[in-house]
């Protein structure tokens, strides 16, 4: 293609760390969002996980959703949540004031490998298919709409192509 995307959201945790997806995006400029670091501990609980989740929690005094987010963001990840509830999000915040240990993130990391690799939202591999197909097909709708965003807006001193 021919603009470079900026951002690529993603389903990543513990229990799916997309791993080689992550090194791609990183080597060619794209910020990587993850959607669904808290699986761990919304659909997928009592896993590997869980353990490693209350001993990091009873040491740094953070819950087990700001350690997991917390993880996500020291492996690069920006951190995508849905909530509209006020003191989670105070807490969701509060993950920029601590950090785990490369050990802590090990055992983290380790503790999801332990599982299965494990996808919550797209877990069809025909449905895989058919999104491959339609995010080409995605891109070049994208890119004529956002091509025209400056003049709908009406934006000054925008670059046109």
């Amino acid at each position: 293609c021919s603009i470079r995307p900026s951002c690529n959201q993603i389903e990543c945790h513990p229990y799916l760390q997309q791993n080689e997806l992550r090194s791609y995006c990183k080597k060619e400029g794209i910020l990587v969002a993850a959607f669904g670091s808290l699986v761990p501990v919304t659909k997928l609980k009592h896993g590997p996980v869980d353990r490693v989740l209350k001993r990091l929690s009873e040491k740094t005094g953070k819950t087990p959703v700001q350690i997991l987010m917390r993880w996500n963001l020291q492996i690069g990840n920006v951190v995508v949540s849905t909530t509209s509830k006020l003191n989670r999000m105070k807490d969701y915040v509060d993950v920029l004031n601590f950090q785990l240990t490369e050990s802590d993130m090990k055992k983290i990391t380790e503790a999801g490998k332990a599982r299965k690799e494990k996808r919550t939202f797209w877990s069809n591999k025909n449905l895989d298919k058919l999104w491959a197909s339609t995010v080409k097909t995605s891109v070049f709708f994208m890119r004529k709409f956002y091509l025209r965003l400056p003049k709908v807006l009406n934006l000054k001193n925008y670059p046109e192509k």
